[in-house]
This record gives C-alpha cells, structure tokens and sequence, in this order.
C-alpha cells in the first residue's frame, strides 16, 4: 500500500518553486541595483536588514524542499525496466541547483548583515556577489530539466509532452536566453511535482540510457 508520505512527496517541487520564487519576488522586494553608490546599497541594509535576513533563511527552506523533490524525480524515473543514469543525472541536478541557492541565501545573508556589522564598501562588494549567484543555482536546474526530459522521452514514465518541455527548459538555460530557460525548468518541476502527485509514472518503454 502507498504511503501518505508517498502520494505527497512529489508535491515538494511545488511547494519548492513556489518558496523561491515567493522570496525573490515579495520577501526580498525590490533591492538596490549594483550601479547605485555604496552608501545608498549601505544604507537600505541597514534599514531593512531584518526582512532581508528572513529571506535568505527562507530561500534556504525551498532549497532543502528542492533536495526531497529530487529524490521523488529520480525515484520515479528509475521505475523505468532499464534503470539508467539519467535518473541520477537528474538527481545531482537538483542536488547542485540546491546548492546553489544555499549559496545564493549565504551570500544574501551576509550582504543583510553587513548593513550592521560591515561598511559601504563591504556592503557594495557583497551586493555584486548577490547579484551574480544566478549561475550557482541555474545551471544545476538546467541540468535537472534536460536529464529528466530525456529519460522521460526515452522511457515514456510519464506523458511524452512533459519530456518534450524538460528538454527545451535544459537546453535554453545553457544558451543566450538561460533565464527564461530557468523559468521554463522552473515551471517543468512544478508539472512534474502535480502529474507524479496526480498519476503513478506509467512505464512504456525499455530503452537503455
């Protein structure tokens, strides 16, 4: 018999994206651009060092729900009769993106802090490091989307459309148009996390890896 746990997991990969992009899109708000003076971007820390402290912490909890998700998606793409390595290519996909964004919220957590304990100049050095942390966590997103895309069109565990969009998302995030391709990864993992959550992956084919 299925577990309540297992009939739920994949709806961490909602929950993940919507955290994420909940706290780079209404936590954090509106922050200074790295062209503003040092003493401006100091200034605004120190203002709101709290609610940016907070948002660092929460980008941390999507992150760790973006681990659990991994787990369901590699778990349902090795269901496949000729278990490969896509599935675990897609696995340390979603382990590098995780990462990523720990690195993305550290980062973010010192540049808040540093409206307290640091100087103009600390704080602009910091807000540059904030900025350019994009890379850390797309590219493992991208990795995730075009490993499981494949899997899914070699092996067909669940609906060959779904594959189709993963490769797409993978492949773009790699190219001169890598945020939208991030978006469009972003937005597999959460069909991803509703059509597991909804039906069980339906194994069709025997195709090797």
């Amino acid at each position: 018999m299925t577990s309540r746990w297992e009939r739920i997991a994949p709806l961490t990969g909602v929950l993940a994206v919507a955290i994420i992009v909940l706290t780079f899109t209404v936590v954090s708000g509106s922050t200074p651009d790295t062209k503003d003076s040092a003493e401006k971007i100091f200034a605004f820390y120190q203002k709101h060092r709290d609610r940016q402290m907070g948002a660092a912490f929460i980008l941390s909890i999507g992150a760790a729900l973006l681990i659990f998700f991994s787990g369901t998606l590699r778990g349902a793409l090795a269901l496949a009769p000729a278990r490969g390595r896509l599935a675990s290519v897609a696995f340390g996909g979603g382990i590098a993106s995780a990462a990523g964004f720990f690195v993305a919220g550290t980062v973010h957590l010192a540049l808040a802090d540093s409206g307290k304990r640091g100087t103009p100049a600390v704080a602009q050095t910091l807000a540059y490091l904030d900025d350019n942390t994009y890379l850390a966590f797309g590219a493992g997103i991208g990795v995730m989307a075009l490993a499981g895309g494949i899997s899914i069109v070699r092996t067909r565990v669940v609906p060959l459309w779904l594959g189709i969009v993963g490769i797409v998302g993978g492949v773009a995030t790699f190219t001169p148009l890598g945020f939208f391709g991030f978006l469009l990864s972003a937005l597999w993992i959460v069909m991803m996390s509703v059509a597991l959550a909804v039906r069980p992956p339906q194994v069709a084919g025997t195709t090797v890896d």
